[in-house]
């Protein structure tokens, strides 16, 4: 007999697709039930996509008809998984449900010493504990804060984000690009401003230098528009995500602030070097400076500059080498393990 897996949400995405996917095509899952948020205007997934799953809801309408607890309940879930501590709909049902399920944070917050973070850390123990019995984490500087939580190791799984490595794969024989590509929201904390400023110092250092595309919309795409060299493609979805990222010869990605990043993973799959910010969760796990690509402060015009021209001057022969290494590094997170993982919670 398999286990029932009911998984309180926020946003969807095409990398949590390909894992639930992998959760409910797994003889180990016997159901699954899904409720998330409506789609975030600055990056509208299709949620179509999830059309698949029949048992699915939207949080608002389960909230609106007060029907949320009842309907976890009705499912008979053995584990939960539930995005963060703070939505009030889906803490009222983690308290119905001590007891009968296993229920797991996800939590991608890195321990900063945040006023706010240290706060919760003092009230962990009447407003965090009490409802989870695990943690599911994307990495270490994340258990890093679990464990001040509170949460032992015992009870700290890793692997919470993870694309499909071998639907970003690129096709074999496929040469290295030439051209760097940017994917993601186009926010303060993406480093919107440094991105700009540092191809504008790139550019004008480079004899032969590299087009920069940019996949995404947000409040700053004008901070972009008019730079030479600069292509603006708009929001990308999922489908079409592998295809683009296999026209390009490196992922740049110049965060202020990323708990994680999985656009990190999905470029690694998809065997690119990687030119990433420190902050990157993910930078720790996927990026080796020098080898597969370059790791840079946050908001360093300067080094993301240099990062562009050191990259963009290897020869294919090495550019191949880091994207063989980015490739290897991505098979460290999968929609199988993620699946194996969930399925194993309750142990």
């Amino acid at each position: 007999m398999g286990l029932r897996v009911a998984i309180l949400w926020s946003e969807l995405s095409g990398y949590a697709d390909a894992c639930f996917r992998a959760l409910a095509a797994h003889p180990g899952c016997d159901g699954l039930f899904l409720s998330h948020f409506r789609a975030d205007p600055m990056a509208p997934f299709d949620a179509s996509a999830f059309a698949w799953l029949e048992q699915r809801a939207f949080y608002d309408e389960l909230m609106a008809s007060g029907t949320l607890i009842r309907t976890v309940e009705a499912f008979r879930p053995d584990v939960v998984l539930v995005t963060s501590w703070h939505i009030r709909g889906y803490r009222a049902a983690l308290r119905a449900l001590a007891g009968k399920a296993v229920r797991v944070l996800c939590m991608d917050n890195q321990w900063l010493g945040t006023p706010k973070q240290r706060l919760g850390v003092a009230v962990s123990r009447w407003h965090v504990r009490p409802l989870y019995d695990r943690v599911f984490l994307p990495g270490e500087r994340q258990a890093i804060f679990a464990r001040r939580l509170g949460f032992p190791q015992s009870a700290i799984r890793y692997g919470l984000y993870a694309c499909d490595p071998a639907r970003f794969a690129p096709p074999p024989g496929t040469p290295p690009g030439e051209g760097f590509v940017f994917v993601g929201r186009l926010i303060p904390e993406k480093g919107v401003d440094v991105l700009g400023a540092a191809y504008r110092a790139y550019r004008a250092a480079a004899t032969d230098p590299w087009p920069l595309t940019v996949y995404g919309s947000g409040p700053l795409k004008d901070m972009l528009a008019g730079i030479e060299g600069v292509t603006l493609a708009g929001f990308v979805q999922p489908d079409a995500l592998p295809a683009a990222l296999h026209r390009a010869g490196a992922f740049v990605l110049p965060s202020l602030f990323e708990p994680w990043a999985v656009a990190i993973h999905e470029a690694a799959a998809a065997g690119l070097p990687l030119i990433v910010t420190a902050v990157c969760g993910a930078s720790v796990h996927l990026v080796q400076d020098g080898l597969n690509g370059a790791v840079v402060g946050a908001g360093d015009v300067d080094g993301l500059a240099r990062a562009f021209g050191r990259i963009a001057g290897l020869t294919p022969e090495a550019r191949a080498g880091a994207g063989a290494m980015s490739l290897a590094l991505a098979q460290q997170y999968t929609p199988a393990r993620w699946a194996e993982t969930v399925l194993a919670m309750p142990s």
